[in-house]
């Protein structure tokens, strides 16, 4: 359990991607308008996990992947710098996608 804990912002992450895929490609014109929102909800909430298990550090899978303040660190300023990126392509994909 304790392992899921620390790998928790990536699983969160993964699931956020897979929603917004699936309600675009479901809802096609709805689902483009509710992209935005639910990215940002989803970098949101990992980057909540991520300040969570900022204390925690720890070996995951074995000792396949570190779990660490440095680990931590550089996944908040990632989730940031994503965030930023999404923001300012809202208004560029809008003219360019179908």
């Amino acid at each position: 359990m304790d392992q899921l804990l620390l790998i928790s912002p990536e699983l969160i992450l993964t699931i956020a991607a897979v929603v917004v895929l699936c309600v675009d490609l479901v809802n096609g014109e709805v689902g483009k308008r509710w992209a935005l929102g639910l990215t940002l909800t989803g970098l949101a909430a990992a980057g909540a996990a991520s300040v969570t298990v900022w204390p925690l550090s720890g070996d995951v899978f074995g000792t396949m992947y570190r779990a660490d303040a440095f680990t931590n660190f550089f996944r908040i300023a990632a989730l940031l710098v994503v965030a930023l990126v999404a923001v300012a392509s809202e208004d560029y994909l809008k003219g360019r996608t179908p």
